[in-house]
């Protein structure tokens, strides 16, 4: 996944997306796991984030 747009609001609306996304289709998924795997999926470079400052 590939985000672009703003740095305050797109992307943290976008990861808390996929975080929200996760607990719900995940059964016995918490808020940690949730980004815990967010996380990963960073690390594995499966979603990232070009995100520019508005002003």
């Amino acid at each position: 996944m590939f985000v672009c747009g703003d740095g305050a609001r797109t992307a943290p609306g976008v990861r808390e997306a996929f975080r929200t996304l996760y607990r719900n289709r995940t059964p016995g998924a918490d808020d940690p796991a949730a980004e815990r795997w967010l996380i990963a999926l960073m690390a594995d470079g499966r979603y990232v984030e070009d995100v520019y400052a508005a002003g």
